[in-house]
This record gives structure tokens, sequence and C-alpha cells, in this order.
């Protein structure tokens, strides 16, 4: 759990090969605690397919919900355009988090890239319930510091928009 806190620093740092190595690293010897470093790192470096690939890989083996994992694996299926799932696992995740903005945030989104207006905007009203100062911009800035590559931004980001959310 160490060596993920530091995978997590050196991105924030903007340190993105260093993390990217250890992170890499971390996978080969802990792949069951690794996955969501190894997904941080790959899709820093626009390797969304691969991405994937560890995911489907570890969720054949880990078929516990885990709200980090939930994040990891919405986020993932949004940037290879599988929106339905990514629909599904957001949803699922909103059950057993049911108070946490973020996966409502990301559920609105998801529905939002599946042209769910109505539906994105009542999640959306809903994260707001958890946290009245939540807009559009804020959800933005607070991604730009994990994610680096504007296509991880977009997908995180171009739902909510699609739906009329500002």
């Amino acid at each position: 759990m160490v060596v993920n806190a530091c995978v997590s620093a050196l991105f924030h740092l903007g340190e993105i090969e260093r993390a990217s190595a250890l992170a890499e690293r971390l996978y080969e010897y802990f792949p069951i605690w690794a996955v969501s470093g190894i997904s941080n790192a790959l899709i820093e470096r626009g390797e969304y397919a691969r991405a994937l690939t560890l995911l489907n890989e570890h969720l054949a083996y880990n078929l516990e919900p885990n709200p980090t994992r939930a994040r990891d694996t919405v986020l993932i299926y949004l940037l290879n355009e599988l929106y339905d799932d990514a629909c599904n696992v957001a949803l699922q995740a909103t059950t057993f988090e049911s108070n946490d903005v973020v996966s409502w945030v990301l559920y609105a989104n998801a529905l939002g890239h599946r042209g769910q207006a109505r539906e994105a905007n009542e999640a959306w009203s809903r994260a707001r319930q958890i946290f009245p100062s939540l807009s559009l911009r804020r959800w933005t800035r607070g991604w730009a510091i994990q994610f680096r590559n504007p296509a991880a931004l977009e997908a995180l980001t171009d739902g909510l928009t699609k739906a009329g959310i500002s």
C-alpha cells in the first residue's frame, strides 16, 4: 500500500515516467494491490486497451465491490468508449457508496456519454445534494490534478457537457 501511495505522489508531482516504472514493477510482484497504480500509469500513457485488458484480468479474480476499483473501472470503460459498461459499474458504485459524490458524478457522466441527458441531470442533482458547491469547473479541476492526459480529462467531463450540465 505504501508503494501505491508513492506511485500516486509521483503522478501528482508530474513524474509520469518514474510513477509508471514504479507501477509496472509493483504490478509485476503484487498484481492484486497494484491494479489502481498501473491503471493510472496506462491512462497517462494513453494505453487504454492494455488498461482494459489488465482490468478484465483483475476483475475475473476479484469480484468484491471496491470504490476505488469502481472509479478506475468506469474511467477505463469511458476511455475505451464502452459506455454501457461504464454506466453499469457507476450505477453499482452508487449502490454501495450512496453518499459518495464521485460515484454519482461518474454515473451522470457515463449517462451523458450514452445520450441520456435527463437521467444524467438527475444523477448530477443527487451529487449536488451531497456536495452543494459542486460545479463542472470544480469537478474538472479536481481530475486535472490527477491526470495530465487530456483524453482522460475529456472522458471524465464530456458526458456531463453532452447532458447540458455546466
